[in-house]
């Protein structure tokens, strides 16, 4: 390699770390509470199997269909763990070499289609500093955007390399590349439509017939790929789509809108996703979109105007100016997935954007390269080094918003509270700065952030679930037990609130009622281990010896519990299987060497 090429890398790498640099002392927040610190699947390789054959969200969280089908993301997390502390330094570390690999092939990508350093180095650098990647990079569970790119690019360029020098080795890659960032996100399947468009912009010169002629030894092998994938994911998910939202994400999402509407309001998606790209200011973490209902209305107009302004400017500058052409083909292609077209998940995302970005990214190094050329006559500074300091300013600018950013996921309470002050009409957001007031032990003002949820969304049964929460916190047990079952009644499905009502029914004695709440829990999901335990705790009091064993090994599978090793010992002690009762007291001091009670235990063995 060059060592003009080396530098210029250097100088990628620099600008990805000294924007994202702050987030290594950023904690978990939001979603990495409940897929990663929570989850004692995510903490093993020997679970890593189950995550190629169930829903990502069902392991260990909750068993329903999300639609998430990402064992390589599941993964990376274990890879976290196993070479950490398991705290979020080495976390969020990943995400900024992700990032870096990320910026680093946008620069060979460009390179490779525009034959052109500045384009791919200035379009690298946008890349690298771009504010509305935050998101993704300092939000440690958004990594799965940053993840999916870095497979989504490499695949590309192997088959780039491929097309010069014909090594089969190069395509094989390639489409490895494409089923791993299929693996880690579904939004990689407009891979193969982005391998048409290279192909039919850059290698057939426009022309139709070569693309057609090139299909069978070229593209078949991705379309290939992705049919396997979708099969694997029908197979396992039962859907090819990821699914639309549930009742406690309601304001979220666009139910039933009929596909006359939805257009427009796909429209509306999209302005603002442009706007975000060209004007990075006013981000959130939490977005209320209103579906559209006029074609009066300002937000539709003006995205109907942009859509038609860039498909002129594709078709205009198709043979003249092709990297431009493409990059604009490339963020209408790679946004379909999360355009809410069919209708999805969350509708509107900033980490959505990673992905498509990277087309803007390279319609501004090559506008910068297209004023460049200009060479237009000032009466003071040179016009390439007024370009060249603009862009440098650009950078700049782009990278300290990107770091002051990076500070609202700094933790927990300070994402929450700054959410807040963005999206105040979002029931998620108050049920989650609900959360913070828990664990701060403000429980009064946590239960009036739960009352402004449940004011904004009545149905939310997640608002139940977390009142009942803060309820039995204050000892106001009927309170809790009516809170839970409304959570209940407002979600039959709701594992976590059969869990709590089982708490509350052990802690008032009601040991049979607390019994079948917990196993309506496991039934509702199997991976809810809190229910695991505390049936056994139950099953302990009333003397079922057999069925607190088998509750108590079931939990320890994934989970290491002191109490649960002492308890158990304790009941095999009891029934006299003193070999089985030292393992278990012994696995209790390899965790902690000064455990008391484990020592307690073990001279019961002396005796």
């Amino acid at each position: 390699m060059q060592i003009h090429k080396i530098l210029l890398i250097f100088i990628i790498v620099l600008t990805c770390f000294l924007s994202y640099f702050n987030t290594l002392s950023a904690g978990f927040v939001w979603d990495d509470n409940v897929f990663i610190v929570a989850n004692p699947y995510m903490k093993s390789f020997k679970f890593l199997p189950q995550f190629f054959i169930q829903d990502f969200w069902s392991v260990g969280v909750q068993k329903i269909v999300a639609g998430y089908y990402r064992p390589i993301l599941a993964a990376s997390f274990m890879l976290d763990y196993a070479f950490g502390t398991g705290g979020p330094f080495g976390f969020h570390v990943t995400n900024l070499i992700f990032h870096i690999l990320a910026s680093v092939l946008v620069f060979f990508l460009a390179g490779l289609l525009a034959k052109n350093k500045f384009i791919s180095f200035t379009s690298a650098m946008i890349f690298a500093a771009h504010p509305i990647h935050t998101e993704a990079v300092s939000f440690i569970s958004g990594r799965v955007d940053v993840m999916a790119l870095v497979f989504f690019l490499l695949s590309l360029v192997l088959f780039l390399k491929y097309i010069s020098n014909k090594r089969v080795i190069f395509y094989l890659l390639s489409l490895f590349s494409f089923l791993m960032s299929l693996w880690v996100k579904e939004m990689a399947v407009t891979l193969p439509l982005v391998v048409i468009c290279i192909d039919y912009i850059f290698l057939s010169q426009c022309k139709l017939k070569g693309v057609i002629k090139n299909f069978w030894r070229l593209h078949l092998g991705y379309f290939v790929v992705l049919g396997a994938y979708l099969l694997m994911r029908f197979y396992t998910l039962g859907s090819f789509f990821s699914l639309a939202g549930s009742s406690h994400m309601a304001s979220n999402f666009l139910p039933g809108q009929s596909i006359y509407w939805r257009f427009f309001t796909v429209v509306k998606i999209l302005t603002l996703y442009i706007r975000l790209l060209f004007f990075p200011y006013g981000m959130k973490a939490e977005y209320l979109f209103a579906p559209a209902n006029s074609l009066t209305e300002p937000i539709v107009l003006i995205g109907l105007i942009l859509l038609i302004f860039f498909a002129v400017i594709a078709v205009k500058t198709l043979k003249k100016y092709r990297i431009l052409s493409f990059s604009i083909v490339w963020f209408f292609i790679t946004i379909l997935p999360v355009s809410n077209i069919i209708a999805q998940g969350n509708i509107f995302a900033e980490r959505y954007l990673y992905l498509p970005s990277v087309g803007f990214c390279i319609g501004i190094g090559f506008l910068f390269w297209w004023l460049l050329q200009k060479n237009i006559k000032t009466n003071y500074l040179n016009w390439k080094v007024m370009m060249y300091c603009l862009l440098s300013l650009l950078v700049v600018a782009l990278g300290r918003i990107t770091f002051e950013r990076n500070k609202v996921w700094n933790n927990e309470a300070i994402f929450w509270f700054e959410t807040a002050k963005a999206s105040d009409n979002s029931p998620r957001v108050h049920r989650n700065l609900a959360g913070v007031y828990y664990k701060k032990g403000l429980l009064d003002e946590a239960t009036e952030e739960i009352e402004k949820a449940l004011q904004l969304l009545p149905s939310y049964d997640s608002a139940y679930l977390f009142l009942g929460k803060i309820y039995f916190k204050k000892g106001l047990i009927d309170k809790t037990i009516n809170a839970y079952k409304m959570a209940i009644e407002l979600s039959p499905d709701n594992p976590e609130a059969y869990s709590g009502l089982a708490i509350v029914y052990g802690s008032k004695g009601l040991y049979k009622e607390a019994i079948e709440a917990g196993l309506t829990a496991l039934e509702k999901n199997p991976y809810l281990d809190e229910a695991r335990y505390n049936l056994a705790v139950n099953y302990t009091l009333i003397g079922h010896v057999d069925e607190a064993i088998d509750m108590y090994e079931a939990y320890l599978i994934a989970n290491d519990n002191l109490a649960a090793y002492i308890n158990l010992g304790h009941l095999y002690y009891g029934k006299g299987n003193n070999q089985k009762a030292k393992a278990y007291w012994l696995r209790a001091l390899d965790l902690d060497r000064d455990y008391s009670l484990a020592k307690e235990a073990l001279k019961l063995l002396e005796d």
